[in-house]
């Protein structure tokens, strides 16, 4: 029986099915991402940079921010009502694109054009715009791969009106085909190549959002397709006593990644962290084991995000620039500028450091906040208390209590370690290591967070393990240094057993 044969309520019944399917599908789909993407986490976490430093890997965990994106997209796509509009950065998004993409664009080489040449700001679905230009330039590298040569794909924004641009030099649209180019599962692909819904689906998501996709202009065999995906109105302008502020706001620009960094939107999604991005308020970027990130503000200062670090933008204008430090360590070159002020809080925003003008590192423990200056002063203030560090000087303030004196920085970071495990305790633990570091510094052992007391004291409880034979114990400090001790696992008891003995008599003369 067809679908028309069909009672009214079975016809709706039918609909009501498939209009659950693809949300369905998203929901489950979700559950085996979420498993891949925690095991790749644990890959990384246990090998470190011989395998996140190789392209293959880079390639996959890109391919999952991809897929993360993909159903962000769907799911915005399959609501019942419109995604809520905000205002984003359109270069910001494009790059995401570009980057998600980066594998199929480098077989290009020089004939893939992307030129990012300002800061243009929409009003929208970021979301639906990644989406749409993903698949636009997807489509773009097949044609000229497909038309072989040395075609060239190039993607531009363009200010007036706001549009971005997706242009290649593949063989072009045929007359006959150009009223049909955004009808759905309809494709001049070769069978088994394409779905026909790629361009279908781009220009609902657009739409839906309040912009469009469409051609702008047909033109043959040997010279440039270009598309326009045209993006909504630019954001209202503020109320007019809020014009003069709002145009002086600038923004924190990533100018160096190396390894593992990855770019936390406010709305919880994740993706890789590339040079050339711009961080607004409430975005956050957090670095894996050898990852390193430099962000500049305005033109002469700069922070650098080292490893093992979670930093969130919190406020940028012309008179404050504030960043929440979840953990890890910053190291910060802020040139004074007027009145400007640069504010680093803790994760909780007990402990706050602020300083118009000065170069110093900043390391936050989860539990501790330490400031170690080089050169000018910073104040750090916890509980009511405000010290000064000045050049040379560090200063810690726990959780809950107010900041240590500034005190000289001491010419060497000592780490003293002991095994301390009792004798009974051998055959279940590799090691308990017991020791002392600076106070203020971060302590980590086989690469996990230790909990350190005020007095600098700490011991932690390390499992035995068929293959283990040493924990490592490392510190850094406020101003990066760190110092790095091996703790052979089993004490006294990790000497070779004794496999043989042999026994001689010396002769005695007559």
């Amino acid at each position: 029986m067809t679908r028309s044969k069909l009672p009214k309520s079975a016809q709706r019944a039918q609909l009501e099915q498939a209009e659950l399917l693809g949300p369905g599908l998203i929901h489950e789909m979700r559950h085996p991402l979420v498993g891949i993407k925690a095991g790749l986490e644990l890959i990384a976490r246990r090998l470190g940079t011989q395998v996140t430093d190789l392209e293959d890997w880079q390639m996959v965990s890109t391919q999952v921010v991809r897929l993360e994106e993909l159903f962000r997209s769907y799911q915005q796509l399959f609501a019942p009502e419109p995604a809520a509009h905000s205002p984003f950065a359109v270069e910001s998004v494009v790059q995401r694109a570009v980057d998600l993409v980066a594998w199929r664009a480098r077989r290009l080489g020089p004939r893939f054009e992307w030129v990012r040449d300002g800061s243009r700001r929409a009003f929208g679905s970021p979301t639906a715009l990644l989406h749409a230009v993903i698949n636009l330039i997807v489509n773009a590298i097949d044609a000229v791969e497909e038309a072989g040569g040395a075609r060239r794909v190039a993607v531009r924004v363009l200010p007036k009106p706001l549009q971005v641009r997706i242009s290649d030099e593949g063989s072009g649209i045929a007359p006959e085909h150009v009223g049909r180019l955004f009808e759905a599962r309809f494709t001049t692909k070769p069978a088994g190549r394409g779905t026909g819904l790629g361009l279908h689906i781009a220009r609902q998501a657009m739409q839906r959002a309040g912009g469009d996709v469409h051609l702008v202009e047909r033109v043959l065999t040997g010279a440039w397709l270009v598309f326009r995906g045209t993006l909504y109105r630019p954001a209202l302008p503020p109320p007019a006593a809020h014009v003069a502020e709002e145009a002086k706001v600038d923004e924190a620009i990533v100018v160096a990644v190396v390894g593992d960094v990855v770019r936390l939107s406010p709305n919880g999604g994740t993706s890789a962290l590339a040079a050339g991005q711009r961080l607004r308020a409430d975005d956050s970027v957090r670095t894996g084991r050898g990852g390193r990130t430099d962000l500049q503000l305005g033109a002469r200062s700069r922070i650098t995000v080292a490893e093992g670090t979670q930093l969130m933008v919190r406020e940028i204008t012309e008179k404050l620039h504030r960043f929440r430090l979840a953990r890890g360590r910053i190291a910060v070159d802020y040139q004074a500028d007027g009145v400007r002020l640069l504010r680093i809080e803790s994760a909780d925003g007990g402990a706050v450091a602020e300083t118009q003008g000065a170069r110093f590192g900043v390391l936050s423990t989860g539990t501790a906040v330490a400031i170690a200056t080089a050169t000018g002063e910073v104040n750090l203030t916890s509980q009511h208390k405000t010290v000064e560090v000045r050049a040379g000087t560090q200063s810690f303030a726990a959780a809950g209590k107010p900041p240590s004196g500034a005190e000289p920085i001491p010419a060497k970071l000592l780490l003293k370690v002991a095994d301390a495990a009792a004798a009974q305790d051998r055959e279940s633990l590799c090691a308990e290591v017991e020791g002392t570091a600076p106070a203020g510094s971060e302590v980590l052992v086989d690469g996990a967070p230790a909990a350190v007391a005020e007095d600098g004291r700490f011991r932690v409880r390390v499992p035995a393990a068929a293959d283990k034979k040493v924990v490592t114990v490392a510190i850094r400090d406020a101003g990066g240094r760190e110092t790095i001790r091996m703790v052979p696992c089993g004490g006294r008891a990790n000497i070779p057993p004794i496999k043989d003995i042999a026994i001689r008599w010396r002769k005695k003369g007559p």
